[in-house]
């Protein structure tokens, strides 16, 4: 396997994420959204570890990247699909984030068997890609009879949103 796309693209990774470190300092510094300043700082430094990780690849940056891409297609995954049963409109950062990232993550577990690696996130990646996506809120969501839950709009952090009791 030809390793000098897969470096391209991871690159490209990495400047997204310095953009995306970028939009969240933004709002740490100045708030523009309810989301809380601490939450903005947190990915702040959670973009950076995504920009090493996409330019160095060490081997403990796959399991980074999948409990990463769990949460941002639990938490992207539901606003794009509230947004779009609420509003009807395409949120199309979280569209971004839903594709890109899972993309990123077979790309870097790609990288690892094409460098002879014998963990066992490399061994096992199918299986844990299948996972990922199948306990990803957005697919539940997706084919539970009836769409998805009602919900309330969280104010403590905007684009948030949680399951109301009363579902059943």
């Amino acid at each position: 396997m030809n390793k000098k796309p897969i470096k391209i693209i991871l690159i490209v990774f990495a400047i997204l994420a310095v953009a995306s470190a970028i939009y969240h300092f933004v709002g740490f510094l100045k708030p523009f959204d309810k989301t809380p300043a601490w939450r903005h700082l947190l990915f702040v430094f959670i973009d950076l570890a995504v920009v090493y990780g996409c330019l160095k690849r060490p081997k403990w940056f796959i399991v980074f990247a999948l409990v990463l891409t769990a949460q941002q297609l639990y938490s992207h995954g539901s606003f794009a699909i509230t947004k779009w049963q609420m509003e009807h409109i395409i949120d199309w950062i979280s569209v971004g984030v839903i594709v890109l990232l899972p993309a990123g993550c077979i790309l870097l577990i790609a990288d690892q068997r094409s460098r002879g690696s014998s963990s066992a996130t490399a061994k096992h990646s199918g299986l844990i890609i299948f996972l990922l996506i199948l306990f990803s809120n957005s697919f539940v969501q997706l084919v539970s009879p009836g769409g998805a839950p009602p919900r309330e709009k969280d104010n403590r952090c905007p684009g948030r949103w949680h399951l109301l009791p009363s579902h059943q």
